[in-house]
């Protein structure tokens, strides 16, 4: 009986301290929740918008635009040849009357992966006359089969075989297809340069959720293209994506066979809404800028 607990009034300012307490606790890790959430998706566009630069980036690097490696190109478009693989003639070709088979030395060929016969076509050098430049110039062919099999340098490795048919791809090439042939047999030599390449396109297009987003498609050598997929998004706006061409001077220029370098500009947002420095729900947007130089410029 002698004993004194707290009194009412105690325990009421202990509850109401604790409650305060409790309720900045709280607000705290609601605070940091958001922070974090903001962060996600800052982070998350950031990195889209690396990757879909150095993509594009690394892919418009490997075109040679006065060689006709690029079809269409437009502020928000852009059709190319993109390159998969490149190595070189181990042997000298041979003459099969239907085909004009390559043997490439497969520990040079270098790339994203190598041939597939259903997938790409070739750029083939062509010498002529070591002595005159003048008749230097790229056969263009689609591969028809690959094979394994071994080069004449009696190393032993394996190696492969390619055969593209008699028939170009392009009416810009200034041979038929039977010269084709024929100029593959007597005018490319050992150690030629042989690219192989895919056709590509990239084009802003609504996607997701009716966003825009960069779509890319692909084509088969025989000329069907495979269905649109989402490289990278959501944009901003539909000018999410702005290409702008320049020829060697530095000038804008409309022509595709002066376009030296290109000028990439990505927008893009975050798929979800998050808290933005100033307190609002909203998309996290970002941008990033870039200039890249096409291969021989």
């Amino acid at each position: 009986m002698t004993r004194r607990g707290f009194t009412l009034v105690e325990l009421l300012v202990a509850m109401t301290v604790g409650t305060l307490i409790m309720g900045a606790i709280y607000q705290s890790l609601i605070g940091i929740q958001r922070l974090m959430a903001t962060h996600s998706e800052r982070i998350e566009v950031q990195q889209s918008l690396r990757a879909g630069a150095f993509y594009i980036t690394r892919a418009l690097r490997e075109l040679d635009a006065s060689d006709g490696d690029i079809e269409i190109a437009n502020s928000d478009q852009i059709r190319f040849r993109g390159m998969r693989w490149s190595s070189m003639v181990c042997a000298t070709p041979a003459d099969m009357g239907g085909n004009a088979q390559l043997l490439i030395r497969d520990a040079m060929t270098m790339g994203s992966r190598g041939p597939d016969a259903s997938l790409d076509s070739v750029l083939v050098f062509y010498q002529g006359d070591p002595r005159d430049a003048a008749d230097d110039t790229w056969i263009i062919a689609r591969l028809s089969a690959t094979s394994a099999t071994t080069c004449d340098d009696g190393d032993g490795a394996t190696d492969t075989r390619l055969a593209p048919p008699a028939q170009t791809l392009y009416d810009t090439l200034a041979v038929t297809a039977g010269a084709a042939r024929i100029m593959v047999a007597t005018g490319v030599l050992t150690g030629a340069p042989i690219r192989g390449f895919q056709q590509e396109e990239l084009r802003v297009s609504n996607y997701w959720n009716g966003r825009p987003w960069i779509m890319q498609r692909l084509a088969t050598n025989s000329g069907g293209w495979n269905s649109w997929e989402g490289l990278l998004g959501p944009l901003q706006t539909s000018d999410g994506l702005e290409l702008t061409y320049y020829d060697a001077s530095g000038n804008v220029t409309a022509v595709l066979t002066n376009i030296a370098s290109v000028g990439i500009v990505l927008r893009a947002e975050s798929n979800r809404a998050a808290y933005t420095s100033g307190g609002t729900i909203d998309n996290i947007r970002d941008s990033i800028v870039t200039r890249v130089a096409l291969r021989n410029d």
